[in-house]
């Protein structure tokens, strides 16, 4: 009842501005002219709204009006970079929007997909106040206050969000880049408020209880343990669990031949790491389908480090086995998001060797071949291991700062010889508390993508369980 009171003051406002614009404009100019200029009449009455009649919870109010005015609301909270690239995107998305304006052949369902688009293009392709990747470094809370949206106008909600989210994701990408440890814990922490969203909202009671005889799949990697939880959760074949987790899952252990004997090991690891992460959704008692997605995106990611598909994909047959089978995987989000972690072994040219078939990122295949860039110097001699992206690759014995050169990323990874991996191989008898959290176990010296909690690990005090979220 507050939304509606709030929608129709809305549409006064922008009937008031409206009437403050040129006498001698038509109601069509004006609207352009609002469009052009990234007002948010545009989205209102007389304009979008009237021409569509979608109501509240349709695009032109419920997400377009609605988000420009949170623009508007937080455009103090950003920086002056910040302030040039919001401004810039506001004025992005009204634009996009005014051929549609001047059609009569979209309905409100597909204006909304039409809407929804504009914005990904918009966050990536405005460089105004240096972009993105710039902007996202020191104005991170600001962007979560736009975005960050509540529950009202369902799961779709958060999806703004996590277009930023991906696309910062990419901003890591280049060894290069000013600020990379700042840009890494932005999206960390964004990912963490999208999960937080989406755990909050939407969230729906189980269709049926949990089963030992499931909870043992999970634990030993067992692919039918996705087939649990569709039961549990039910999404349909279009939703994370049946089109990214169980399709990879089957396809990974159906073709794990094709890969040599270490990356067979990858495949039972990736597979075991996935469902363990799956399994702290699995046992909650109320769920959505979008949080299921964003959480297993977030576990794929974390299971991709965790696994070290970076020393997987040094092996050529290995690469193209991973090509060849990530073709069953169609989501744009996986393949972005799996194209962001392999760029970021941060060994090639622009780090751009990896990127998928679905990726809009670059234009090249992760069976193409790259150029090898050398990112060592004189203060990596201080480091009695290897020096490499602590973010992007987990370290057995863990890391030692202000032992490597290079970007803010390179740290030293502790040597662990045949005894030391023996050691560790011991611990893990102790970490079923973490597995059974969705976490895995490891040295706290390794960046978490998420967060770190104590007593669920075996081994030493400062090895200990990193939960996605």
């Amino acid at each position: 009842m507050l939304f509606f009171a709030g929608f129709v003051l809305a549409l006064l406002a922008i009937e008031g501005s409206n009437a403050q614009g040129n006498f001698w404009e038509t109601e069509k100019e004006t609207c352009i002219r609002y469009g052009r200029t990234g007002d948010c009449a545009f989205y209102g009455i007389p304009c979008l709204e009237k021409k569509y009649n979608c109501m509240p919870v349709g695009f032109p109010v419920g997400y377009g009006y609605r988000f420009c005015m949170k623009i508007t609301e937080h455009f103090e909270e950003f920086d002056a970079d910040g302030k040039a690239w919001i401004s810039a995107v506001r004025n992005c998305l009204t634009k996009a929007l005014i051929p549609i304006y001047k059609t009569e052949i979209y309905t409100c369902p597909t204006l909304q997909t039409f809407g929804l688009k504009t914005y990904p293009k918009c966050f990536t392709q405005t460089k105004a106040g240096g972009g993105l990747c710039k902007v996202v470094q020191t104005n991170k809370d600001a962007l979560i206050n736009v975005w960050g949206a509540t529950g009202t106008q369902g799961a779709l909600s958060s999806v703004l969000l996590e277009e930023i989210l991906v696309a910062s994701q990419m901003c890591t990408c280049y060894p290069d880049q000013p600020g990379l440890k700042q840009i890494v814990d932005s999206t960390s922490a964004i990912y963490t408020k999208v999960l937080e969203i989406t755990a909050t909202h939407w969230g729906a009671a189980p269709k049926e209880a949990t089963s030992p005889a499931c909870e043992t799949k999970a634990l030993e990697g067992d692919c039918s343990f996705y087939d649990c939880f569709e039961k549990r959760f039910p999404c349909g074949r279009t939703q994370f669990v049946r089109r990214e987790g169980q399709s990879l899952c089957e396809q990974l252990v159906k073709k794990a031949p094709v890969f040599n004997t270490k990356g067979q090991d990858w495949v039972t690891a990736y597979t075991k790491c996935m469902t363990r992460s799956m399994l702290a959704l699995y046992n909650e008692e109320s769920l959505s389908c979008r949080r299921i997605r964003n959480y297993g995106f977030r576990s794929q990611f974390n299971c991709l480090i965790d696994t070290d598909i970076c020393d997987l994909v040094e092996n050529r047959q290995n690469v193209f086995a991973l090509w060849y089978i990530l073709d069953v995987v169609h989501d744009w989000r996986f393949h972005e998001e799996m194209s962001t972690v392999l760029c970021r072994c941060h060994k090639y040219q622009d780090g751009s060797r990896y990127t998928l078939r679905y990726s809009g990122f670059q234009q090249a295949f992760l069976k193409q071949p790259g150029v090898v860039v050398d990112q060592s110097s004189s203060a990596d001699s201080q480091c009695t291991g290897k020096c490499q992206d602590y973010t992007a690759r987990t370290c057995l014995a863990g890391y030692e700062d202000g032992k490597c050169g290079g970007n803010a990323l390179r740290k030293c990874c502790l040597p662990c010889d045949a005894s030391c991996q023996s050691t560790h191989q011991g611990y893990t008898s102790g970490d079923t508390d973490c597995s059974k959290a969705g976490g895995q176990c490891k040295m706290d010296s390794n960046y978490c993508h998420g967060q770190y909690q104590e007593g669920l690990c075996g081994g030493p005090a400062a090895r200990k369980c990193c939960i996605a979220g």
